[in-house]
């Protein structure tokens, strides 16, 4: 029972995946920058951003002692779901051997309105539900979105209609995130 009602196998999950994310003790590390976000570290410290730099770094961050200690979730970014340590075991499973739950960036980013480039949405919807069965089947349990609001005039039109469309997006974003368990987990269509 939950809420006083009962719960089917994937809400047990999607509740479990809740209780491990929020354990006591334990934080979520956020290794989802972009290859371009992640390249400008790389480049101040003097090292080539190219995917092998970018795996040797994540290597390093997702094999440190005791890791699984200190983490109840790791984000990845697309590339670093679908890539292995040098001796070729998947990232997702270093993690998850550990106890850490994997969790993916599912946003496409930041985009300035069209017209009025001072005002910015979060791309990603389109997609949004293939992406996320695939990154079910890659072994993410969780998602992120990340969605900036610039709002320069809370009295003006255009400002209040990127609140509300940031507010929709939001709602299917979680609904998305939410069915990524149950729609992938089925074994065939349902009509939910």
């Amino acid at each position: 029972m939950y809420f006083g009602r009962a719960v089917g196998p994937y809400e047990r999950e999607l509740v479990a995946n809740a209780q491990r994310l929020s354990k006591s003790g334990g934080g979520i590390l956020a290794s989802d920058e972009s290859t371009g976000t992640i390249g400008k570290r790389l480049v101040s410290a003097g090292l080539e951003n190219n995917e092998t730099t970018r795996r040797d770094f994540r290597e390093l961050l997702y094999t440190g002692e005791e890791l699984g200690k200190y983490l109840n979730g790791v984000i990845l970014f697309h590339e670093t779901i679908y890539q292995s340590t040098r001796s070729g075991e998947r990232f997702v499973d270093v993690l998850t051997k550990q106890g850490i739950l994997v969790g993916i960036k599912v946003d496409k980013g930041l985009k300035p309105l069209p017209k009025h480039p001072e005002e910015t949405y979060t791309e990603g919807l389109d997609g949004l539900e293939d992406r996320c069965k695939e990154y079910y089947k890659q072994g993410a349990r969780f998602a992120k979105w990340r969605t900036t609001l610039k709002v320069f005039c809370l009295t003006c039109f255009l400002s209040k209609i990127i609140i509300v469309l940031t507010c929709a997006t939001l709602i299917l974003v979680s609904n998305n995130c939410r069915l990524m368990l149950v729609r992938a987990s089925l074994p065939r269509p349902v009509l939910l």
